[in-house]
């Protein structure tokens, strides 16, 4: 089996490391070597990740940060100094299945073609229960997840949500140079899957769930439990259309490097949804009600955003 990297990054986590660690080396396939970044903890996070390094049935390197550089920067540092060939993420709060790796590992070994992979999660709380609810549950494209993300389907699909949770993904280091740099207003896993999916080396959805992912109160990055709370939270995550704007124009400019000319046609058609819905904003509302109508009927809203839920946001903003 292809040697892997596994990039943890750390930040406070000593509640839950442990039953982290324990997990990777527990796995069927073990990694490689595993590429501690911490950023800045100030609790035992440390002491346990010296601790294991000690004993470790496979190399540990702890790479220290002088300040703090936030999630995506950090896991950015941990994805440079990964040596071997797939690199799986790791999140220090969750819980890995024993076949994590051996699975993802598998599945990218038998479609060469393909950059990524990742799969379902189990939802679980601080003590370790389970939630009642996958991963996937919420997520708007469910249905082509669960079909293994067909390819001709992956385009529009990372162009209307973040199809892919970082904690559950594994893609090729050869990739590096088209992921890297990760601008700094992208989530480093919805980034790795946009920019894969459309350059032509896309992922590979498996639905099984190799993952017990932690919902807790301080995680910097993660999913809400409830759907209420999804919807209650819908105006607070969200960035304004104005802002995504660029961020797609900057998603554009990277696939523009690897000539994918289906792929650049999509995102353009995603910047100009945004646009619209940025002009929507700044209407009065009779008019913001007619135009968010108008660009429902259109078809922007279903193809690039979660369909009237944002309508309902850009008019009742």
């Amino acid at each position: 089996m292809t040697p892997i990297s596994v990039a943890l990054c750390t930040f406070n986590g000593a509640e839950f490391l442990e039953r982290q660690l324990a997990s990777i080396a527990a796995q069927t396939l073990r990694p490689a070597e595993v590429i501690a970044c911490d950023d800045g903890s100030t609790d035992a996070t440390i002491p346990i990740l010296e601790a294991f390094a000690a004993s470790s049935p496979f190399p540990l390197r702890l790479i220290r940060n002088p300040r703090n550089l936030g999630s995506t920067a950090n896991f950015e540092q941990a994805i440079r100094n990964c040596q071997h060939e797939l690199v799986a993420l790791c999140d220090h709060d969750d819980v890995w299945r024993p076949d994590k790796l051996e699975t993802l590992g598998r599945a990218l070994l038998q479609d060469r073609s393909a950059g990524y992979a990742f799969s379902d999660a189990e939802l679980i709380d601080r003590e370790d229960r389970q939630l009642g609810h996958r991963l996937w549950d919420c997520n708007v494209v469910r249905p082509q997840l669960m079909l293994g993300f067909p390819r001709e389907m992956q385009g529009a699909a990372v162009l209307k949500c973040n199809v892919a949770t970082g904690a559950t993904m594994m893609f090729r280091r050869e990739l590096v140079e088209r992921i890297l740099p990760i601008p700094a207003a992208w989530v480093h896993d919805y980034w790795i899957a946009a920019v894969c999916s459309l350059t032509g080396r896309g992922g590979i959805a498996v639905p099984a769930p190799l993952t017990s992912y932690r919902l807790h109160s301080k995680q910097q990055i993660g999913v809400r439990s409830s759907i209420v709370a999804r919807i209650s939270a819908l105006g607070q995550r969200a960035p304004a259309p104005s802002d995504e704007v660029e961020m797609f124009k900057a998603l554009r400019q990277r696939v523009a490097l690897y000539a994918d000319a289906k792929g650049l046609r999509q995102i353009e058609e995603k910047i100009q949804h945004l646009k619209i819905r940025s002009a929507i904003r700044q209407e009065h509302l009779p008019t913001r009600v007619v135009s968010a109508f108008r660009e429902l009927m259109r078809g922007g809203y279903l193809d690039y955003s979660n369909s009237w839920s944002t309508a309902f946001r850009d008019v009742w903003r």
